[in-house]
């Protein structure tokens, strides 16, 4: 950088600075004054700091004492050596005082070289005294500085290495930067096995800057090590390692799900594991839907006098528990008998803020948990409990969840149906949850765990915890993390799911989705589901799926709620 383009400041050099000129030249610094001939103004003394040695991008202290009766007019310093550069100042005619400029030495200025520094200075009638302080040698100790790193989804440095995961043919951005106080000559990265390459560029210059991006193969699966590196001029290698410090590469392949035509968009779902079939909540409809999963076909739905807000099944499977809330009653259909009868079982609770029956989970000891919700913002939220066996209903109010009941509750059991998991809030702003432990016929609230109402959940098969949108909730809610892959949008719907084992998370992704390890949040694959050549709209992307029992099929259905999919996740 020239140096004339450089900011020069000019300050009056306070009683410190005097007092450390006075002890310099106490001690012999600087030239002897000289005797000043008539109308020559004087230079009373000149130092530079540091003194003896300075490196490129170090700050220059010219300090220097001046008297002339007429005034001094102007300076002018001039650099020679390890770098040439002359600069001119404007004294304002000042007849005495000490005073002092601060020079950044520019990065140009050449290490092993010596710096000569004069001062001259004019008074009025351009007359003029000069001083020269002794040489100072240019030295670099100071090894580059290196920043950057992989780059995330949204196109700025990653923090962690989860948001650079890539699949195979994807592409992976690296941003390095480099600074030197003299000059960079070389910079690039290097990443380790199995990846194995390394690349670098030639850069003159104190600044340097590389921006790679490369092509993932398949040859690159698994996880590799990522290094950025810069080496100046005087040899000095800088290696850096960034806090995305790793990225995983995992495959990619095509799956053909079978569909099934959809009638509309399912608000609730109960799957019966015996006799594989999955009833579908159609409130526009007022019907139930019920589908053969292993046949792709429909039996005859069942019909409702009012849109049902919630379904589940009874232990045995025999009965299909139906949520009707203008009754404000518990609906049961007999589905193993022909013709499918309906009762009704009248619900007994506090009706005050027009609460009605929404969601219903049926537990493992026998008992329906259901969640009421109400016409009124001001009002909380409520669940009350139905035992199939003894028929006796009562309010659970032993903790409460908070939010509002004009909001739904979400109610989520695992496939043993030993644990049911309640949320509720606001959609966009968070809210409480509790967790229904059949064994001991007790709620236990959240102790940590972040939940979202607004987003599904689903569990695994005994309860060892729970995907609710992009987030695995521990069993007991005491603590919640984020395991959805870096382009896992958390939208109202936020298709997930948990596998029955509890090893697998599955998140949608585009035109398909993304399986991820539950432990450590790594990726295992992405599938891309292949069904028409239309599928190409947003609408077609899963809206909500489900991993079954047996963790051999996932069963979703699309945005637009017009198509079914069945699908093999290995």
């Amino acid at each position: 950088m020239n140096l004339v383009t450089l900011v020069l400041r000019r300050q009056r050099i306070a009683a410190a600075a005097a007092a450390l000129l006075a002890l310099a030249f106490a001690a012999g610094c600087g030239d002897s004054s000289p005797t000043q001939p008539e109308d020559v103004p004087l230079l009373e003394s000149l130092q530079v700091m540091p003194g003896d040695s300075a490196q490129p991008g170090d700050e220059l202290w010219i300090l220097y004492s001046v008297f002339d009766t007429a005034g001094v007019t102007r300076s002018v310093l001039s650099f020679s050596g390890a770098f040439t550069q002359e600069i001119e100042t404007n004294e304002h005619g000042v007849r005495t005082g000490n005073l002092g400029i601060r020079v950044p030495i520019p990065h140009e200025a050449q290490p092993g070289a010596a710096l000569t520094v004069k001062l001259t200075i004019y008074n009025a009638k351009s007359h003029s005294a000069s001083r020269t302080a002794p040489p100072i040698a240019i030295v670099d100790d100071v090894a580059p500085r290196v920043t950057g790193g992989p780059l995330a989804l949204s196109g700025y440095v990653a923090g962690t290495a989860p948001e650079v995961a890539k699949g195979v043919g994807e592409t992976l951005g690296l941003e390095i930067r480099a600074t030197d106080n003299h000059q960079i000559t070389w910079m690039g990265y290097r990443l380790g096995p199995p990846a194995n390459v390394a690349d670098s560029i030639a850069v003159n210059s104190a600044n340097g800057a590389f921006d790679p991006r490369l092509v993932v193969p398949a040859a690159w699966l698994g996880t590799s090590s990522i290094t950025l590196f810069a080496r100046d001029a005087g040899g000095r290698l800088t290696e850096m390692v960034p806090s995305a410090d790793h990225f995983q590469v995992y495959p990619v392949r095509s799956a053909t799900p079978r569909t099934a035509s959809l009638a509309e968009l399912p608000t609730d779902y109960a799957y019966d594991a015996r006799r594989d079939l999955l009833y579908l909540l159609l409130p526009n409809a007022r019907s139930v839907a019920v589908f053969s999963v292993g046949t792709l076909t429909y039996d005859t739905p069942i019909v409702f006098d009012e849109a049902p807000a919630g379904i589940d099944l009874s232990l045995s499977a025999d009965s299909l528990l139906v949520t009707l809330p203008e009754a404000r009653a518990l609906g049961v259909v007999a589905v193993a008998q022909t013709g499918r009868p309906v009762s009704q079982i009248p619900l007994v609770y506090d009706t005050t803020h027009a609460r009605k029956p929404d969601r219903v989970r049926v537990a493992a000891n026998g008992k329906a948990i259901v969640s009421l919700r109400a016409g009124d913002v001001t009002a909380g939220p409520r669940l009350i409990e139905y035992d199939l066996g003894t028929g006796l209903q009562h309010p659970r109010t032993e903790l409460g969840l908070d939010g509002s009941a004009a909001a739904p509750t979400l109610l989520v059991h695992s496939w043993d149906r030993t644990q049911i998991l309640a949320i509720n809030g606001s959609p966009c702003c968070g809210g409480s949850g509790m967790v229904y432990v059949s064994a001991r016929d007790v709620f236990t609230r959240s102790a940590g765990a972040e939940v979202a109402p607004g987003l599904p959940a689903t569990a695994d098969s005994v309860g060892r915890g729970y995907v609710n949108g992009g987030s695995y909730l521990t069993a007991d809610l005491t603590s919640s993390r984020w395991i959805a892959p870096p382009d896992f949008h958390a939208y109202y719907y936020s298709p997930s799911a948990l596998s029955p084992d509890g090893a697998h998370a599955y998140f949608v992704s585009g035109l398909g989705y993304k399986t991820v390890n539950v432990a450590d949040g790594s990726m295992v694959e992405a599938v891309t589901l292949s069904t028409t050549s239309s599928d190409t709209s947003p609408m077609e992307q899963l809206y909500r799926f489900i991993a079954l029992p047996g963790g051999d099929r996932l069963v979703g259905w699309t945005w637009n709620g017009d198509k079914l999919l069945v699908i093999s996740p290995r």
